[in-house]
């Protein structure tokens, strides 16, 4: 911050400035932008009576939260999903001897920049 005065008292006229970094997570990523609002709060000098305001995005007399966009490419939803399969004839089902299945390996992996749910699975030949 910057204290004119260097009083660590905020003087009637006089501004304080403060910056500080946010960590983007991966919700954030999802979402696209991020959201938020602080509050700031000052005792008055010589007394229990205190100010208080909620911050505002364009003007010091309203109280609405700061919208910020994720401002790169992971903003924007870029969902991408791969699958590879695997087959190995190595079942013997009636243990004659015989081959007569394959054990099929599957690997999914996002490969996109937001997070996935609800993943199904579909093969014809295993019956769904």
């Amino acid at each position: 911050g910057t204290d004119i005065n260097d009083d660590g008292i905020l003087s009637k006229g006089e501004t304080w400035s403060y910056e500080t970094i946010y960590t983007i997570t991966q919700a954030d990523i999802n979402i696209g932008s991020v959201t938020n609002q602080a509050t700031i709060t000052g005792t008055v000098v010589n007394s229990i009576e205190q100010a208080m305001d909620l911050s505002d995005d364009d003007s010091p007399f309203e109280d609405d939260p700061t919208n910020t966009v994720v401002p790169n490419e992971l903003c924007n939803p870029d969902p991408f999903i791969q699958v590879t399969k695997q087959g190995t004839a190595d079942v013997d089902e009636d243990s004659d001897g015989c081959i007569d299945g394959i054990t099929y390996t599957f690997t999914v992996t996002n490969t996109g920049n937001v997070d996935l749910y609800t993943i199904v699975l579909s093969d014809d030949k295993i019956g769904g």
